[in-house]
């Protein structure tokens, strides 16, 4: 039983949350235009199989946005002057002297579309074949707000559903929150941390956040998102190459009227490692494809999870490609963000 409450945890986290593309990157708080595609052709390789195609559009527009520095002068003293040739002790003068007043919060919209295909997936209804098409849509806000000693406050609220176009007998909406503190523990390094709590599919469920994203060498990053990322980048230039593991997912309502499967609701993960190659294409465009490995794939029907509504997959290659368009002017971007890119 735990094991299923942490799966439909993860389940909800890596679907209502923006952690699949790596926590605290520019692209959880940039405002732009994304879309992508994203296949994995099951059928291939296995006689029973679960194809799932998954096409998607979102939209991020900032809603209020300040920025300024806010002078103290009467932290001075005449001995910090011979810290003038000294970088490091510099740095930490100015931060006693000036105090930035910054936040910025995002209103995000995003539209999904789900296609599965399924051919005997279910242990009790051989030669069973059956064909999904889910759309859905999500809305929310997402802000940081900066505190002080390099400290950042950041946050999350969205809503949404995702249900079968054909057969809409009720809606199912998932949502969650999250929110915590983002700590700049040295020029090119972050640590963060906080809480998270969604709901969906009848179940509320929290969950601990944290992570860290650092610099390791010259061109070489590492963001580790726990429990739902981990992920190396090499960037040159205008080029970013990254391998990674990770969790991702979504939930879903349907109904089907044949009554072959159990109806109510659809709780899908799947445990992927790949690499991603982003490629910048003028000043406010970025093209990536993503190719890998799915596997532990858990596709379960039914409010309740059973043997009888757990399909049976193994592990698939997948591929995608999208486009990330800038929109505006991300302040995390043009502060904190660029130490970390």
């Amino acid at each position: 039983m735990k094991c299923k409450l942490l799966l439909l945890s993860i389940s909800i986290l890596v679907c209502s949350s923006a952690f699949g593309q790596g926590f605290l990157m520019s692209k959880f708080f940039k405002p732009g235009l994304k879309a992508e595609l994203l296949y994995h052709p099951d059928q291939l390789l296995h006689e029973n199989f679960l194809d799932m195609g998954n096409a998607r559009i979102g939209l991020s527009i900032p809603i209020k946005s300040k920025f300024a520095i806010k002078a103290d002068l009467s932290k001075f003293k005449w001995t910090d002057l011979k810290d003038l040739g000294n970088w490091k002790k510099l740095g930490s003068n100015l931060q006693k002297y000036l105090t930035p007043k910054m936040h910025q919060i995002i209103w995000n919209v995003n539209v999904n579309y789900y296609r599965l295909q399924m051919r005997d997936v279910f242990d009790n209804q051989p030669d069973f074949n059956a064909e999904l098409n889910l759309v859905g849509l999500n809305t929310g806000v997402t802000g940081f707000h900066y505190l002080k000693k390099a400290r950042v406050l950041f946050y999350s609220g969205n809503v949404g559903l995702v249900e079968n176009i054909s057969e809409i007998k009720g809606t199912r909406p998932h949502g969650a929150i999250l929110g915590g503190v983002a700590q700049m523990t040295g020029i090119n390094s972050v640590m963060y941390f906080g809480a998270y709590l969604g709901a969906g599919n009848g179940t509320v469920l929290p969950a601990p956040i944290f992570g860290f994203d650092t610099k390791i060498a010259k061109k070489l990053r590492l963001n580790v998102t726990l429990p739902v990322q981990v992920k190396l980048t090499y960037k040159q230039k205008k080029n970013k190459l990254s391998a990674y593991v990770a969790l991702s997912g979504f939930l879903s309502g349907f109904e089907n009227s044949s009554n072959q499967y159990v109806t109510g609701a659809l709780t899908a993960s799947f445990f992927k490692t790949g690499l991603n190659y982003n490629l910048k294409v003028g000043k406010r465009m970025r093209f990536y494809i993503d190719a890998g490995w799915a596997d532990w794939r858990r596709f379960n029907f039914g409010v309740t999870t059973t043997e009888a509504t757990k399909a049976r997959l193994q592990g698939t290659p997948y591929i995608g490609f999208g486009i990330d368009k800038k929109l505006g002017k991300s302040l995390f971007d043009s502060s904190i963000g660029n130490m970390l890119n």
